[in-house]
């Protein structure tokens, strides 16, 4: 499959998010990072949220929390409008498919003003699963719910830190 930058939905430090039109998924995408010339914080942090994804997904009581998990994509290229071949800035085998998911989104931790949401949050790390307040949430309209997003077992931050001061 290849990606086209029209069909961008975000763009992050470490990737990008990706969603076809009349696709149900997006594709998140992990860029190339000038400091990390050898891939290694990004290859760190796409193990911790692809391991999140799956053990989440995995639990009955908190796969509806999160976006269904599709796995690693496999990603053949990335165009521009103009069909310019973007490529060279992502690594193509660093990249996962979750279920779309629509609505407002809201900071993770808005999650923690409802019971369910304090309840979820105790479940996600027992599960190993510790570092989601830095995500996003998108609440079900009557606030009964929300589904997660930019999940991991380990913290991204730290990750960066520990691959860039690397000898």
């Amino acid at each position: 499959m290849r990606l086209n930058k029209v069909d961008l939905l975000h763009s992050g430090t470490p990737a990008d998010v990706f969603r076809p039109a009349g696709s149900d998924r997006i594709y998140k995408l992990f860029k190339r990072l000038p400091k990390d010339s050898g891939g290694r914080a990004v290859q760190a942090v796409f193990d911790a949220e692809t391991e999140a994804y799956r053990i989440v997904n995995a639990c009955p009581e908190t796969a509806s929390s999160v976006p269904r998990y599709f796995g690693q994509a496999s990603i053949r290229g990335v165009d521009t409008a103009d069909g310019t071949d973007a490529s060279r800035g992502y690594h193509l085998h660093l990249c996962y498919s979750l279920s779309f998911v629509d609505g407002q989104e809201l900071p993770a931790a808005a999650i923690l003003e409802h019971h369910w949401g304090r309840a979820l949050a105790d479940r996600l790390d027992e599960l190993g699963v510790e570092y989601w307040i830095d995500g996003s949430v998108f609440l079900a309209p009557d606030k009964s719910s929300g589904v997660l997003i930019d999940i991991a077992t380990a913290d991204a931050r730290a990750l960066y830190h520990q691959a860039f001061t690397a000898s």
